[in-house]
This record gives structure tokens, C-alpha cells and sequence, in this order.
């Protein structure tokens, strides 16, 4: 029991005396390799475990698994997590969680009459908490989240527990190249045990913001600051170095009494299963090493936004779309088809077109260009979230064409996403708007 007291105050350096510490660690990997900074990180369903305002911007069903090792205990300390999310449309998004850290077997131990401690057998010691959050955005730039929390903790034969609540906000600027948010996480009243023990409270505020972007390439720095229940701060910085956002590598630092490196990495496979790993380094004798495993489900089952008008309906469930102002018309079908032959291409492209920018801001508004064949394959590799931003922006650009693009292979991907189908309705909207002026 005294390797478990000690290995729980070593994975977190400014516990102080609230009970219940484990509900302060991260769950995911991801968050550990860039230093614990999870304030403004939304897009994996993990996310909601640190901020539930993050399912204000979830736009997949995902779920998600992460283990953690302890090494260098003798009691071996395994931490499991899970997490599930699904979009509700207009709705917002709902999530349900749990967090299940396992220590192991120790000595039980009661006070004789006499005063003395005695040994009575061995007990199993774990922690166990249950999760159901939700949240919901404001216009797809504010999301406000909370979340119920049911903690049980069991070590030494003593066993506690207790009922807790998280809150959260969070705006995404600039195209999500800038994140910023705020929780206060772990809000309730005491621990339920004979003499009490306070929750482990702390509140974060925190940014995260995409420094360098261009083409297929990403440089993310992040940093919180954190208070904790007996009054002390922290600060925690990460950096993420994204690569044809296919391979993800991360480094952190934490400061919270002592100092706490961390590092990680991620890899983005077949569009919808992100694998990543992640370590804090504490000493010699502590190091926490864990692995994440997400997948991401098709929404078409549970979009529940307002049927969208029939013109938008018929365009998502065929992902075709109008053909652009005197744009000529497109060669005869393939026998096999996808999301990029659906787009508007003249017969006889050259084939030496030089390759359209990668992002919407710096894409030519003409709706004649073409995207290249570099940027639909750069399109298909980008993960939904990202392709759902750049959507946003080329349709503020009015960029009709690299729109059609991005929502085709969005829906093509997601049928019956709600975000793609209201994007489309936006598309068309200017379309219609732009031949009335006409």
C-alpha cells in the first residue's frame, strides 16, 4: 500500500491532501506526450476527459482505449482508460467515459485496541471512475461543455467514494489554427469517508495554437496553466510536429514543484484509426509509458440536425454537386468511380498543372481552377476534422470548387454528416446567390 501511496504522488507532484488523486492524471497519450497540455484540445474522444468542451467541436462517433504502465514498482500499477463520443447534430455531443487504474494486491491493515497496527489479510487496491459528459458549440467558434463524475477508490481495505463535476469552454479562431479554453474540473463536495477528504480539484486555462502550416505539415505549440485545490500553480508547454498528417511527434515539460519531460508520438492510419504513445519521465524508479488506440465510426446513423432541402439531400446522398458556372462539362464516368471523379474536371487536363496551394487561405478564389491531382491526394489524407476547417474556409473564400472537393471526400467519408450537409447548403446558397446577380 505504501508503493501505491507513493507511485500515486509521484505521477502527480502537486497533489497536496485531497483524496482521489488519479482523477487529476490524463488519459490519453496524446495529452502526455505534449506535457499534460489539454485545456484547448479538442478532436479525439478522448479530449472530453480533460475539457468536456471539446464535444462542442466533435464532429465524428469515435471511441477510444488507452493503457498506462508504471514502471518501476513491484507492485506493478496498470492504468486503463475508455471513452466513446457521438455528435448529436444540432445537438451538440455526448460522451461516456471511465477510468480504471489497477495497483495490485497489498496488506490490509487495522488499528488493534491496543493501538497497534495489525495485518488482517490482502485486499486488491484499485481506483475506478464513470463518466458521462456533454457539450455543445455556439456558432462553430464557442463551446461550453459539463460533465457527472462517480469515483470509487479502494486501497488497503479503506474504501471511499465520491461524486464530482467537471465544466469547460472553449473558442476555436482562425480556422482552428487557434484554441483556447478553460475547465475547472472535479467540483463537489467531500470525498464520502468517516473523517472526509477533499476532491482533487483543479482548474485549467490553456491555449493551443498552430504556428506553422503549410502543405501537408503542421507545427502545434500548446501551454497551460493550472491551479490546483491547496493553491499551487503549474505550467505545462507541449509542442506537436505534424508530417503529411500521417505521422505526429511530440515533446512536453510540466512544472509543478519539480519539473516532469514528457514525449510521445502518433500515427494516422487508413482515415479513421489514430495510434499513439507517450511517456513522462519522472525519475529512475517512476515512468509512465502508455499507448492510445482510437477509431472513428461513420455519422450517418445519428446525425439528427433538420432535414436539409431537397436539392442538398439529393447532391450529399450521391456526393455530386452543381457544376460550376461555364465550367465544361466533365469526361464520361470511369466504371469505377469515387469522391474525386465526381469533381468537375475537363477531358483533357494537362498533365503538367502545377499543384494548387494546400490550404484555403492561400487558394485562388476563381472558381475555374481545378484542384491538382496532388491536392486530392493530399485532401483524402487529411483527417475530417481538418478537411471540415478547410471547407469552412473555402467557402468563406468563395471557393466553390475546392469546397466541392473537401465536402465531397467528407461525405464520401462520413455520409449524412450534419456539418458537411450544412456547408453544402451554405455552397449552394452563394451559388444561387452569385447566378441572381448575374
Amino acid at each position: 500500500m505504501i508503493a501505491v501511496c507513493a507511485a500515486c504522488r509521484a505521477m502527480d507532484p502537486a497533489a497536496g491532501s485531497a483524496g482521489m488523486r488519479f482523477l487529476k492524471l490524463p488519459a490519453d497519450a496524446a495529452v502526455i506526450g505534449m506535457g499534460d497540455t489539454s485545456a484547448a484540445r479538442h478532436g479525439k474522444s478522448m479530449d472530453f476527459l480533460s475539457n468536456p468542451a471539446s464535444l462542442g467541436f466533435q464532429n465524428d462517433m469515435a471511441a477510444a482505449v488507452t493503457y498506462f504502465r508504471l514502471a518501476g514498482i513491484d507492485t506493478g500499477i496498470n492504468h486503463c482508460a475508455a471513452a466513446f463520443t457521438m455528435p448529436l447534430g444540432i445537438l451538440g455531443s455526448i460522451g461516456v467515459g471511465t477510468v480504471l487504474p489497477l495497483y495490485g494486491t497489498s496488506e490490509s491493515l487495522e488499528l488493534a485496541d491496543d493501538g497497534s497496527i495489525v495485518t488482517t489479510g490482502s485486499t486488491f487496491d484499485f481506483d475506478a471512475m464513470l463518466t458521462a459528459s456533454y457539450g455543445i458549440s455556439i456558432a462553430d467558434i464557442l463551446s461550453a461543455g459539463g460533465a457527472v463524475k462517480m469515483a470509487v477508490e479502494s486501497i488497503g481495505g479503506v474504501t471511499m467514494t465520491g461524486l464530482s463535476f467537471d465544466i469547460g469552454v472553449m473558442a476555436s479562431l482562425f480556422s482552428n489554427a487557434l484554441i483556447i479554453g478553460a475547465s475547472a474540473k472535479n467540483l463537489g463536495p467531500s470525498v464520502f469517508t468517516e473523517n472526509g477528504a477533499a476532491m482533487p480539484f483543479i482548474s485549467r486555462l490553456g491555449v493551443r495554437w498552430r504556428i506553422f502550416d503549410i502543405g501537408d505539415n503542421a507545427i502545434t505549440v500548446a501551454a497551460d496553466i493550472t491551479k490546483s485545490l491547496d493553491g499551487e500553480f503549474g505550467c505545462n508547454t507541449g509542442m506537436e510536429y505534424s508530417l503529411a498528417h500521417f505521422i505526429y511527434l511530440r515533446a512536453g515539460y510540466q512544472y509543478q514543484e519539480t519539473g516532469i519531460m514528457s514525449a510521445g508520438a502518433g500515427i494516422h492510419i487508413a482515415k479513421n484509426i489514430d495510434i499513439d504513445v507517450g511517456g513522462i519521465f519522472l525519475s529512475a524508479a517512476f515512468n509512465r509509458l502508455g499507448v492510445t488506440v482510437q477509431y472513428r465510426f461513420a455519422e450517418s446513423s445519428i446525425a439528427t440536425a433538420p432535414p436539409p432541402p431537397a436539392e442538398v439531400t439529393a447532391a450529399a446522398a450521391s456526393n455530386t454537386f452543381p457544376a460550376a458556372d461555364n465550367a465544361v462539362p466533365p469526361a464520361a464516368p470511369a466504371a469505377e468511380t469515387n469522391a474525386v471523379t465526381m469533381i468537375d474536371t475537363p477531358p483533357s487536363a494537362p498533365t503538367n498543372t502545377p499543384a494548387a496551394p494546400e490550404t484555403a487561405s492561400s487558394m485562388n478564389t476563381n472558381a475555374m481552377d481545378t484542384p491538382s491531382t496532388n491536392m486530392l491526394r493530399a485532401i483524402e489524407a487529411w483527417s475530417l476534422e481538418k478537411i471540415i476547417t478547410e471547407a469552412r474556409e473555402a467557402i468563406r473564400l468563395n471557393d466553390s470548387r475546392y469546397a466541392r472537393a473537401l465536402i465531397t471526400e467528407g461525405l464520401t467519408r462520413s455520409p449524412g454528416n450534419s456539418e458537411l450537409i450544412r456547408l453544402l447548403k451554405i455552397m449552394l446558397d452563394q451559388r444561387r446567390e452569385s447566378n441572381e446577380k448575374q
